[in-house]
């Protein structure tokens, strides 16, 4: 049998450089490519008796035992030669050539069990495994269970090789065997002339057609032998640059990415001599040492993922039905104020095979952390195709077809309205469990208006408001507020409190009219501007002209819970508020919150409280009345019409 590394010319067509566009995708994050590329790929592969099991394991080989090395070098050699001054590529192809010259190789095995091993080595017909995973690119024959859909994620291997070459070699459940090598370079010159070009893409194999050899293995690692009837697939990258904390950050991708199915025991994964499965993984993440360079906020989203698939405790798990595709299944915990640092305030969405793929971002109002979970079927297969290369974001203009964008944006926007949903469902039982306070039902994610949920009309009124401002207690810069009260000074000091103070923790973000994930809430109308006026210096103090009479002391009140709401059909804002006090002369101050937290003037110019009308002067519903435990409608117009974040300031005039 005759075995050797084949760089064919081009046919004079398309010369190819070494970072190509499936290359390029898995630079930003070559080892968290690489553990979601190749997890994804053994659990699609799983047999249906054990899980899935893999082994991460780095061993050194000595140059001359890597298959076909001289025709590789020579190869190799070549591109540095015509490439290596190169300002785009000059310092890959020579750190490439510095590699495959070391007299000892640094090399990584990825090994899978378990599996069926790459199914049609031994024929190498199309539409079967190996030929798909070795000789595709751009294109899938994955069927709905499956986890990938680009046919481009096996270039996270490459990626991750410090020499761009990869031998596959598999031991199948139809007792095939067989192994072929892959280099992924760049085109170079192969005539005197230099008309003609290689390919950029080598393979090792048998004779002139690159097939692979069949009816053995490869062994590379002098450690490492499969038995008999242990089916599955080995990867040796060869070239593994020992990256600083390489373990840890394999280690900590995998858990975030995959740990439904560690959880649910359908995957056990070797990291050297670190294992991680269902018994091991809970020590793992609790200790401080296992992820070095990671910082709090970083392992939130691992710890967050593990407590609500083991935690009984104030976890709740809600069904909700996607019309026309059927059930997700959403976990909501929820975190008392003292623990609030741990709770993530968004969404994780995982789809079979137990990939998480994004996160939805449904606001941080009482402190929670959710998961979504998509089990393999009809929503599974339209996520997917929908699906980035990266496996990281789902968009509906990778559809063909106009039809078929329009049901993929409304598939989408059902979805995450299904989880908002379910998030106020379990958020609100916890409130009704815990608290009686006025208007703590506001304190939740909100769902977005123009978007009806399983084909149903939201009822009544609900349609036409849209929350605006972040829903707040009044206690911001609480000792500062008592600070300046206690002065007891005249009429001649005002206090602004900066509304982004807030001490109680509650301050929070509410979705915009569209439903941005994440974003503060806006509304259209407006005050002066950012780029046109100056923010309300929050530590000055001046005269208040707006003062009823001399001798009187104007004083923020503290602890007044409200939110402000637009409400379409009559075009003007609502203000909703409980009193805590019994005040005779009030002033109402509507601030508009800038990008950094600075505040400014708004310009109201008509109000009513309660159906009755209100004064304003400057700008200010002045001359309000409040008794304890009442509760307010505020409803006011302002000058003009411009999106923006509000906040909302009570002072006393005594």
């Amino acid at each position: 049998m005759c075995l050797q590394w084949r760089f064919p010319d081009n046919g004079n067509g398309m010369e190819y450089g070494l970072e190509t566009g499936d290359i390029d995708i898995f630079k930003k994050d070559p080892i968290g490519s690489l553990a979601r590329e190749i997890c994804q790929n053994s659990i699609d592969a799983n047999r249906g008796i054990h899980p899935t099991r893999i082994e991460f394991s780095t061993f050194d080989v000595a140059r001359n035992d890597i298959p076909g090395i001289d025709e590789l070098s020579e190869q190799i050699e070549a591109c540095y030669q015509y490439r290596k001054d190169d300002k785009k590529e000059g310092a890959a192809i020579q750190a490439i050539h510095s590699m495959i010259n070391l007299p000892i190789i640094p090399c990584l095995r990825i090994s899978d069990f378990n599996t069926t091993g790459l199914i049609g080595v031994s024929t190498f017909e199309r539409g079967v495994p190996f030929y798909n995973l070795t000789k595709t690119s751009g294109t899938s024959f994955k069927g709905a269970g499956s986890g990938g859909s680009k046919g481009i994620g096996k270039a996270a291997a490459f990626v991750a090789s410090g020499t761009r070459t990869v031998f596959y070699s598999t031991y199948t459940q139809r007792e095939e065997k067989g192994y072929i090598g892959i280099s992924k370079l760049r085109s170079v010159p192969i005539d005197a002339d230099g008309y003609k070009m290689s390919v950029a893409e080598g393979y090792y194999g048998c004779k002139e057609d690159s097939f692979p050899c069949v009816d053995c293995e490869l062994c590379l690692d002098p450690n490492f032998t499969r038995a008999y009837g242990d089916y599955g697939t080995d990867l040796y990258l060869i070239g593994f640059g020992h990256r600083v904390n390489w373990k840890s950050d394999l280690m900590f991708k995998l858990l975030d990415s995959f740990m439904v199915a560690f959880v649910k025991g359908l995957l056990e994964v070797t990291v050297d001599n670190i294992t991680l499965s269902k018994d091991t993984i809970k020590k793992i993440i609790y200790d401080t040492t296992s992820f070095p360079g990671k910082d709090a906020s970083s392992l939130k989203s691992i710890m967050a993922q593990y407590e609500l698939l083991t935690s009984v405790d104030n976890v709740t798990h809600i069904e909700k039905i996607v019309k026309g595709y059927g059930p997700i299944n959403v976990l909501v915990k929820s975190y008392s104020q003292g623990e609030s640092h741990r709770a993530t305030g968004t969404c994780d969405i995982i789809r079979y095979p137990y990939m998480k793929i994004t996160s939805h971002g449904v606001g941080r109002l009482i402190p929670y952390s959710a998961m979504c979970i998509i089990e393999n079927g009809d929503l599974n297969e339209a996520l997917r195709r929908m699906e980035n290369a990266e496996h990281t974001a789902w968009s509906w203009e990778r559809l063909e077809g106009e039809e078929a964008q329009s049901n993929a944006k409304s598939t989408l926007s059902r979805l995450k309205n299904l989880i908002s949903r379910a998030i106020n469902e379990a958020l609100k039982t916890e409130v009704g469990d815990k608290t009686d306070i006025a208007g703590a039902g506001a304190y939740l994610p909100s769902v977005e208006d123009s978007e009806p949920l399983d084909g149903e009309e939201l009822g009544g009124d609900s349609k036409e408001f849209t929350h605006i401002g972040k829903i707040r207690q009044n206690q911001a810069d609480h000792k500062r507020v008592e600070l300046e009260n206690d002065k007891d000074d005249k009429m001649d000091r005002s206090v602004t409190t900066p509304v982004s103070g807030d001490d109680s923790g509650n301050d929070a973000e509410v979705s915009n009219p569209e439903g941005d994930p994440g974003s503060t809430g806006v509304h259209v109308g407006g005050g002066t501007s950012v780029d046109a006026g100056h923010p309300t210096n929050t530590n000055n103090t001046g005269i208040d002209e707006s003062s009823p009479k001399k001798g009187y002391t104007r004083k923020l009140l503290g602890g007044i819970r409200s939110r402000n709401m637009y409400d379409k059909s009559r075009k003007k804002f609502l203000l909703t508020f409980v009193s805590n006090c019994n005040e005779a002369n009030c002033d109402i101050v509507i601030k508009e919150i800038g990008e950094s937290s600075d505040t400014y003037e708004v310009d109201i110019i008509s109000a009513e409280i309660n159906g009755e009308s209100c004064t304003i002067k400057d700008g200010v519903i002045k001359g309000i009345s409040l008794e304890t435990g009442k509760k307010y409608t505020v409803s006011y117009t302002v000058s003009k019409g411009r999106r923006f974040a509000t906040g909302v300031e009570f002072y006393a005039n005594r």
